[in-house]
């Protein structure tokens, strides 16, 4: 199967390119770190010399939370019982889905579109290093790539933008209808069905986004294409085409990111009462769980390039090397 075989590819070119995930993580690290700090700050400012300290270490006071959350405003407000737990990625898709990004945390959300250009620009180097497998790792290259894809890639993602902003209308607009329309529902199985049903059209449209961009980013760094619309074409083209290999292929990556999610639920140890060691442990945990999502993100990028390439009828290792 096409799938298996694209899988199988995008594996080896991941495990040929860790540095591209090591980079990848000290960005987010890099990113992520002022906010640690500061929220450290805020912490230890709002607890000062009283006896709360002691309470925390046995658990989150929810008491104190909501009167940090009053005293300190802003950032503070970002600490929740789901941000310092394992299912802090189910509580940033709630929060997406509600708009509660949008309003309550616009301070994270700038955070976050600041690294989301930082990753357009480390997409360009990922792929085109991941495009032309075999060849040795070069700093100077991989920014180059960067470089040169960056405004092209950033005209894509507006149009990615505005994509997933028409579906987070949809979305707005289809929950409330669906909450109308069951309201006189007595059986729970039905109204459940039913806000399933929307939940999946809503993943299948966003997926169907996600990977029209993916392969117009891997149309232009194939086809040397400049025009952001005609690459959107060619992968739409492509896509519409070949529906069960790309769907196919996303399904089973999100399958073992869902997994991974899962192993970490299950092994990341609960914070309460720890040592300084036990806490080192827990974030070295955490950090490796970060990792091996990048990675499958990496495995991702080269199995799409994998499948591109045979829908396209090139060889997978054809084209020549970016030179910046």
């Amino acid at each position: 199967m096409s799938v298996l075989k694209a899988l199988a590819s995008g594996t080896r070119r991941m495990l040929g390119s860790a540095v591209l995930i090591l980079l990848v993580w000290l960005t987010v690290l890099l990113f992520a770190l002022p906010g640690a700090v500061i929220m450290e700050d805020l912490i230890r400012q709002d607890i000062g010399s009283s006896l709360i300290h002691d309470n925390l270490r046995e658990g989150l006071d929810l008491g104190w939370l909501e009167e940090f959350h009053h005293r300190r405003g802003g950032l503070a407000k970002t600490l929740t019982p789901s941000t310092v737990s394992s299912v802090a990625v189910f509580d940033n898709l709630e929060a997406w889905f509600s708009g509660e990004w949008f309003t309550r945390h616009r301070g994270l959300a700038a955070a976050g579109i600041t690294f989301l250009v930082a990753w357009i620009f480390l997409q360009g180097g990922i792929l085109s290093h991941l495009a032309h497998r075999g060849q040795q790792f070069e700093m100077s290259s991989f920014m180059g790539a960067g470089g040169a894809y960056f405004f092209r890639f950033l005209r894509l993602g507006l149009l990615s933008g505005m994509a997933y902003y028409g579906i987070y209308r949809l979305a707005r607009w289809l929950f409330p209808k669906i909450d109308q329309l069951t309201q006189d529902v007595t059986v729970e199985k039905t109204a459940l069905a039913y806000h399933l049903s929307g939940a999946v059209v809503i993943l299948l449209v966003m997926a169907f986004v996600r990977l029209v961009a993916d392969y117009a980013k891997i149309a232009t760094i194939r086809e040397q294409r400049r025009s952001m619309l005609l690459a959107v074409l060619r992968s739409l083209g492509q896509v519409v085409r070949h529906p069960f290999q790309a769907f196919g292929l996303l399904g089973v990556l999100s399958g073992m990111l869902l997994l991974l999610q899962g192993a970490y639920f299950l092994l990341a140890p609960d914070a309460t009462g720890m040592t300084t060691v036990a806490l080192i442990v827990a974030f070295g945990v955490g950090q490796v769980y970060l990792i091996l999502r990048w990675a499958l993100r990496v495995t991702l990028f080269g199995a799409e390039i994998y499948l591109f390439d045979q829908w396209s009828g090139r060889a997978a290792s054809r084209g020549g090397r970016f030179v910046g």
